[in-house]
């Protein structure tokens, strides 16, 4: 019995042994018997344990390998059917409707801001560097942008449609709608002006009103200055592509929205700017609410003081409504 018991459980049927030692022996041994028993299935149940637990060991162990090799082939697997559908859909199909498919392929707003522009981290060497490949799959990590998975020439009609139909959104960064315009992250041959159709441009007024609570508390405020500059680079976009302004007062009442509104518009866009920009769809939308055409006569009335919230109209004769399917406006800053 002894041989089956281990030495630590020995030296606790020592130890409880020696504790009766002084009993009559007919009492040591009813106590050490079921003592010796309990101690003999305690060794079983342990060793079995360990013996459970090498068997689960080695069967993860199998299921690790087995799991890499499926994942290996559902790869392959997915590479080839996801190729041959494209291929069949270049094949068959003329350009309008892959234009169509890609439109859904796409994104349908693209926000654009200083990240946009930056180094990626290496995920070797965690070291930061300029890689065309490795930018595009951290923006792009959807199978269908890879020449992986498809052909290079849908990846290119993918990334002209991407550039043509998205609405690309910025902030007031100064200097990142030309930048973007002019750089051809996507490898395409020629900058993205020659297709971008759609911008939108979020601003503050917070940002630049120097009497606000948020400027006084949070530090100096940006000039108004800066507002014209998050408009750099606009009149690089092609003719008759559209531009919407969002501009947010978080005005409480209409005297203040009116006083934010007015101060702000002729900084962003003075006479002569509006005229630059004649030859695109402009429009300028004030709290997600209020509607602008930006015209000479809304200077012009601005300047007069004749400007008034209750009584302004939209510029096709329709009076101020929210827009239904409006998304949450959160305007924001680089």
């Amino acid at each position: 019995m002894a041989l089956l018991i281990r030495p630590d459980s020995q030296r606790t049927l020592r130890k409880r042994a020696f504790e009766y030692g002084n009993q009559p022996s007919l009492a040591r041994i009813d106590f050490l018997i079921p003592l010796c028993r309990c101690l003999f299935i305690e060794s079983a149940r342990r060793a079995h344990i360990i013996a459970l637990q090498q068997h689960l060991n080695a069967l993860e162990h199998d299921l690790a390998i087995e799991a890499a090799e499926t994942r290996l082939n559902l790869e392959a697997f997915a590479k080839s059917e996801c190729r041959a559908l494209t291929d069949l859909l270049m094949l068959k199909l003329p350009r309008e409707l892959r234009d169509m498919v890609f439109r859904h392929l796409s994104t349908k707003e693209q926000r654009i801001d200083s990240d946009y522009f930056r180094s990626t981290p290496d995920p070797i060497t965690k070291c930061y560097s300029y890689d065309q490949g490795r930018w595009r799959n951290l923006q792009f990590p959807k199978h269908f942008w890879s020449t992986d998975y498809v052909d290079s020439q849908f990846v290119r009609e993918l990334s002209e449609n991407y550039y043509r139909t998205s609405t690309f959104v910025f902030g007031d960064g100064q200097g990142l709608i030309g930048k973007f315009l002019n750089s051809d992250k996507l490898g395409l041959g020629f900058p993205p002006k020659e297709l971008v159709s759609s911008i939108e441009i979020r601003l503050s007024a917070i940002t630049h009103d120097r009497g606000s609570f948020r400027a006084y508390i949070f530090g100096v405020p940006k000039p108004p200055e800066r507002l014209r500059a998050a408009l750099e680079g606009l009149e690089e976009l092609k003719p008759g592509s559209n531009v919407c302004i969002q501009f947010s007062t978080e005005a409480k009442c209409d005297e203040e929205r009116r006083k934010l509104f007015v101060g702000a518009l002729p900084v962003l866009f003075p006479k002569i700017q509006v005229a630059a920009l004649a030859g695109f769809r402009l429009r300028f939308v004030l709290d997600r609410k209020y509607e602008f055409g930006l015209d000479g006569d809304l200077l012009d009335s601005l300047e007069g003081g004749t400007w008034d919230m209750p009584t302004y109209y939209n510029t096709d004769g329709s009076s101020f409504r929210s827009s239904t399917g409006a998304s949450p406006f959160s305007p924001y800053t680089d």
